[in-house]
Parts: C-alpha cells; structure tokens; sequence
C-alpha cells in the first residue's frame, strides 16, 4: 500500500465499520489519485504537443519571413539598378539635346 494513504482521513459510517468498507474506501482513494495522475500526464502531454507545434509554426514562419527578406532584397536592389539606368539614360538624352541646341545656335 501507498505511504500516505494509509492516514488519508476517511468518513465513518454511522454504527459498525467493516473491514471491506475501509478496503473498498482505499482503493476509491488509490484509483481516483491514479485517474488524477493520468489527466495530468496527459495534459503535460498536451502542452508539450502544442508547444511542439507552436515552436514548428515559428520555425516555419522564420523560413518564410528569411525567404521574404532575400525577396525583397533581390526587388530593392533590381529598382536600383533600373533608377540608376534610367538616370544615365536621361543624362544621356539631356547632353544630347544640349549638344543639338548649342548646334543648332552655332550654325549660320
């Protein structure tokens, strides 16, 4: 037998007590703690697979958002080079136009 239970209190029936009835108490007693251990254990299980899931939803989403980072890098540094294209593009075209206006007032 358990430590402990043997001094768990028990209710006395009124009149004689049988040795049955204090048996019948104990194992009440042992079975109810034992049900009790198992809810826990199994809600300590429950937790830790939804802990599981959680951190595996938060990996997953660290991989996305890294994956998103690199996009967005790759997008960012495509519009640079396209701005910067285009910068020389109308560099290129603004001496042109210069050129055929000093051209232009230079000829008789």
């Amino acid at each position: 037998m358990i430590e402990g239970l043997s001094k768990l209190p028990t209710p006395k029936p009124k009149g004689e007590v049988c040795e049955g009835d204090t048996n019948d108490t104990v194992e009440r007693v042992a079975f109810a703690g034992a049900n009790a251990i198992h809810r826990l254990i199994a809600d300590r299980d429950s937790f830790r697979n939804r802990a599981n899931a959680q951190q595996q939803d938060l990996v997953a989403l660290n991989a996305i958002n890294n994956e998103l980072r690199g996009r967005l890098a790759l997008v960012r540094r495509h519009y640079v080079e396209l701005a910067t294209n285009i910068i020389a593009q109308l560099e290129r075209f603004d001496r042109s136009t210069r050129e055929a206006a000093q051209d232009r007032d230079n000829s008789p």
